[in-house]
């Protein structure tokens, strides 16, 4: 088997190229959460070739989660596995030139040196606005850029924050109480919003580890269900 054109689709895409392919090959990247969100940026960053993908999740496996987090099984479920230690075995049996690092641990104010440090670019694959707050904190303290992802309902998106540029808490000084926002949770999700909000993510992450200008910073789409197309059965 010759894997000499893995990249040869992406290299192809001019704007992308042999340049923006090495810049990709020699990354680092860290995701944070490994659900909907965390494992379809997962599965699509390391097909594309990133150096060096650090995975972060506290959480097993539930069979709530298989109806939209894509590398996980039924088995999986029922041995009880943690996601990103799964995750990332799964992974690695598409693209072994990829580094990969599971660490099983929820992300804290107390741990977010230790679990964010040494990446060029974190990747929001979480659930939750604490989260994400500590994220940009971090990411502010840093100088490291960021990339916000969310998905309830059928909608899906992508918000992208760089040094120098406004960050989470200029746009929003607090963090929103539980019951301020829908949630997946509260409101449901279908399973191509967290893949239509990770496609934006990812391809805002490819174009600024090809050394891009970073994109617009708020991206929203919408898979295309809605309250004005309800099912008529």
């Amino acid at each position: 088997m010759n894997f000499d054109d893995r990249y040869d689709r992406q290299v192809k895409f001019s704007p992308f190229g042999e340049r923006g392919q090495r810049r990709l090959g020699k990354s680092r990247v860290v995701i944070v959460g490994c659900g909907g969100l965390g494992a379809n940026i997962l599965n699509l960053l390391t097909r594309a070739g990133a150096g060096y993908i650090r995975v972060i999740d506290g959480d097993k496996v539930e069979s709530g989660n298989l109806h939209r987090q894509v590398l996980y099984t039924e088995r999986d479920v029922l041995d009880g596995v943690n996601k990103a230690q799964v995750a990332v075995q799964r992974v690695s049996e598409f693209n072994s030139e990829v580094i990969l690092e599971a660490r099983v641990a929820r992300l804290s104010a107390r741990n977010a040196d230790e679990l964010l440090s040494d990446v060029d670019l974190i990747l929001d694959g979480t659930d939750n606005f604490e989260s994400r707050y500590i994220i940009n904190d971090f990411a502010v303290k840093t100088k490291t850029p960021w990339i916000y992802g969310g998905a309830v309902g059928s909608n899906a998106a992508c918000a992208v924050f760089s040094p120098g540029g406004p960050c989470l808490r200029c746009l929003w000084p607090y963090p929103p109480k539980a019951d301020q926002l829908p949630s997946g949770a509260t409101h449901g999700v279908i399973a191509s919003a967290p893949a239509l909000a990770a496609s934006l993510q990812v391809a805002a992450a490819m174009r600024i580890l090809a050394g891009h200008d970073p994109p617009p910073v708020f991206w929203k789409s919408t898979s295309g269900i809605s309250n004005a197309h309800r099912s008529r059965s």
